[in-house]
């Protein structure tokens, strides 16, 4: 198989559907319209990131292209709504993210399985003339990016979620690719992947990834002690 030919995602709930936080949030607007809005906040937010710390900007010009998806990143990371959907090189981090979300938000969605998609990165419907384009940032500059073996997509044209592009555009092929492992093994896998050194002490570098680590090691326990919500 060739090396990160796929890239994949977790979701707590196998209904969700792979649509960019922008969209999610905005999904009230039409879709040609959200395009022009998605840029307009993103210059916003690139202003306000110079004003308030315009020494780590210059520090990290790589180049036009680069410096705007650095932005971009380091918007949809601190929950800027963007275009982009996070993806990691590792089916295991993907699925780490996936139980991970269930067992912070209390088992408490209707699913009763997580989803861990596959996209294969060599398929033409990812590319910018096709509409979806991926984007890879630079690695070494951005810490979190590089220990989650990070990855984005990027909807450059109106689009409801990636599976409507993949549908539209050739259904038949593994473009995409949705495997489901019931909730029940939430427990399971997240001790089988600490064990692995895959927690958020190590894929958030700093006080936050302690803090979510520390809770998501105790998950398990609460949800044996917590009477089930009718």
């Amino acid at each position: 198989m060739e090396r990160d030919r796929f890239v994949f995602r977790g979701h707590q709930s196998a209904d969700w559907c792979l649509t960019p936080s922008f969209d999610r949030t905005y999904s009230s607007i039409p879709l040609e319209r959200r395009p022009k809005l998605a840029k307009e906040l993103m210059e916003n937010f690139t202003r306000y990131v110079g004003e308030y710390d315009p020494k780590s900007i210059r520090s990290r010009r790589i180049g036009p292209d680069e410096d705007e998806m650095w932005l971009m990143a380091l918007a949809q990371h601190h929950g800027l709504p963007t275009r982009l959907l996070d993806w990691s090189r590792s089916p295991y981090i993907a699925s780490y993210f996936a139980f991970t979300d269930l067992l912070i938000s209390g088992m408490s969605c209707e699913s009763t399985h997580v989803a861990i998609w596959a996209m294969d990165t060599t398929s033409e419907i990812w590319s910018e003339h096709c509409g979806v384009r991926l984007v890879k940032v630079p690695r070494h500059i951005d810490e979190r990016i590089r220990n989650q073996g990070g990855l984005f997509s990027l909807s450059v044209i109106p689009l409801a979620s990636l599976e409507d592009h993949h549908r539209s555009m050739d259904p038949a092929s593994p473009a995409l690719t949705k495997f489901l492992v019931p909730q029940e093994e939430a427990a399971v896998a997240i001790e089988d992947l600490h064990t692995m050194d895959i927690h958020h002490a190590q894929l958030f570098p700093g006080y936050e990834g302690c803090v979510r680590a520390a809770r998501i090691q105790l998950a398990p326990t609460l949800a044996k002690i917590t009477p089930a919500r009718n």
